[in-house]
Order: C-alpha cells, then structure tokens, then sequence
C-alpha cells in the first residue's frame, strides 16, 4: 500500500477496507494508463508513493469526510494544515449539531 500503515491504522475497519479497496482502484487505473503510455514511449517506470493528502483528494467526498471525522488525532497532524483545519472544522460542526439535538 501507497498510504501510510499509521494512517489505515487509525481508521475504523470498514472505513480502512473501503480505502484500501479506493487505493486498489486508484493504482489499477494508473496501472493501465502507465501500460499504455509505456507502449507509445517505453521506458522504465515505478510505482509512485502517493501521500495522505493526496490520497485523501482522491476519493468521493462522503468517503473523505467519513475518513476526515474519524482519523486519529496523531494522524491529523501529520496532514498538510489545510486538510487538518478541514478535519477539525468538520469535527466541530457535527459536534455542534449533536449539541442541538440533545437540548
């Protein structure tokens, strides 16, 4: 796996399963892309590290989100500042919508 083992530790089982699956997706296709682009210019070529962050750019927006609340605290902090304030802004906003609900 591309995605660091901190981070898929982090996540809940079936939330690490849909992204292991998502990540699995993702490099079938860059797979078949890299295949035909190496059949007009063969060359070699390796696999490519992709990081959380960009992962995380990767996947339907219901999926980041469900990752995005549930990740560990450790782990958002070593994501780009922009993706953590994300994190924690969605975090604050669900925290104050139960907020509501419980009054």
């Amino acid at each position: 796996s591309t995605i660091s083992s901190a981070f898929l530790q982090a996540l809940p089982e079936d939330i690490r399963q849909e992204v292991l699956n998502q990540e699995r997706q993702i490099q079938e296709s860059q797979r078949a892309r890299e295949a035909a682009a190496s059949a007009a210019a063969p060359g070699p070529q390796g696999p490519s590290e992709m990081d959380p962050a960009t992962f995380l750019a990767t996947l339907p927006p219901d999926l980041r989100q469900e990752i995005l609340m549930t990740t560990d605290e450790s782990v958002l902090q070593t994501l780009p500042l922009e993706v953590a304030a994300e994190a924690y802004a969605m975090r604050e906003r669900e925290r104050e919508r139960a907020m509501r609900h419980l009054r």
